[in-house]
């Protein structure tokens, strides 16, 4: 197996920017459509198109629920997860109610997490919490949330969304996504649970700090940038 190739295997390859339109969606996917990616993670309203797209690729489409903020009821992202599961998404990658996280309201976020499993009920399907690293930052916290998520029967942790701007005293709004401190952290809480790094992974640098701290998959819409920096490493 080549370098790339096996950098394309860790890859959730995002097409999720609020302005990408379906043209810029049929575009994105036929810039990907021949590497053996993990996966393609489009926005709930593109699903369907890009599963007509990649057609035979091989590649599963996933696709996002309560994004980006998670502040969505129970039932709403339950329905929401069932509803993309029978259209045909095979990976869900779902943001956890964020608020409720930092007060610390673990029954709830217990609840949460069992009701959308079950909502599923396909122990195919791939589902990944979105931790959102940029507010859920203290160690202790996301300790307990990587424990809960494991115990209520999830497949990954992930850092981020991609689109968690924190703003400052300045009023400016920053940004830093997947951080390595994180990943060790939610490794150490619940060893068997598998992790996604996402949110501000560019280049192939970042790729292997992400995957040396435990990463098994890499959430990034740089795929054929960061591919293309094997070619001098």
């Amino acid at each position: 197996m080549s370098f790339q190739d096996k950098i394309a295997q860790t890859i959730d390859h995002a097409l999720l920017h609020p302005t990408l339109g379906e043209a810029q969606l049929e575009k994105g996917i036929l810039e990907v459509a021949d590497l053996p990616l993990a996966s393609v993670c489009v926005k709930p309203c593109h699903l369907v198109r890009a599963l007509e797209q990649l057609g035979d690729a091989g590649i599963p489409v996933g696709t996002v629920v309560g994004f980006p903020h998670g502040s969505q009821t129970i039932a709403s992202k339950a329905a929401e997860a069932a509803e993309l599961r029978v259209l045909g998404a095979k990976e869900l990658d779902m943001v956890i109610n964020i608020g409720a996280v930092l007060e610390g309201q673990w029954q709830q976020i217990e609840q949460e997490l069992l009701r959308v499993r079950r909502a599923i009920d396909d122990a195919d399907t791939v589902l990944k919490c979105i931790f959102e690293t940029d507010y859920v930052q203290e160690e202790e916290t996301i300790r307990q949330l990587s424990k809960i998520v494991c115990e209520t029967g999830w497949d990954y942790a992930k850092t981020s969304t991609g689109f968690g701007f924190v703003k400052g005293e300045s009023g400016q709004y920053q940004y830093r996504g997947a951080q390595v401190q994180h990943l060790k952290w939610m490794k150490a809480a619940a060893p068997q649970l598998k992790l996604k790094a996402s949110g501000g992974i560019r280049t192939l640098e970042d790729w292997k700090r992400m995957t040396a701290a435990g990463a098994q998959r890499i959430g990034t819409s740089s795929t054929r940038s960061i591919l293309a920096e094997t070619a001098s490493d």
